[in-house]
């Protein structure tokens, strides 16, 4: 039951981020996906300076899913990768903010950086499989074992 309550929570906050952006006075799809491609992106980047192979990319409802294929992660390797993504959002956001955009400001730059920050920050929660997660779980594993960090994580 506990998986299930993990997975609702999640799918709920990003139905409600997705809910946000349709209601905001500029969405832009184009500067949505490419935000959600950077953050992609940053894994992928994650994933190549490990020299670690990659075996797919799909998409799935809400989430997008990259395959990584060869041994199992060392705890450290798996942490990197997964914070590489939300690290290519607040990169993402930081040059746009340098570039004159303000949070939930107007124009198409500010959306951008609005979009990149609330990705960071939505990976970043310490939900289930959303990469906020995976980090926390990669943090306690090594110090408490696999076992009690899953327990701790829920």
């Amino acid at each position: 039951m506990k998986d299930f309550d993990r997975k609702i929570s999640g799918a709920m906050i990003a139905i409600g981020f997705i809910v946000w952006i349709l209601i905001s006075r500029e969405p832009d799809p184009v500067l949505t996906l490419a935000a959600i491609l950077l953050h992609e992106l940053g894994h992928v980047v994650g994933a190549a300076l490990l020299k670690v192979p990659l075996g797919g990319f799909r998409l799935i409802s809400c989430e997008a899913r990259l395959a990584l294929t060869g041994n199992l992660l060392s705890y450290g390797k798996e942490f990197f990768i997964c914070a590489a993504g939300p690290a290519f959002n607040l990169l993402s956001f930081a040059v746009a903010c340098r570039f004159g955009a303000t949070l939930l400001g107007e124009g198409a730059l500010s959306f951008f950086a609005t979009v990149s920050a609330a990705l960071a920050i939505l990976n970043l929660l310490p939900i289930g499989d959303f990469d906020g997660g995976r980090i926390l779980y990669c943090s306690l594993a090594p110090v408490t074992g696999p076992r009690v960090a899953a327990i701790l994580c829920r």
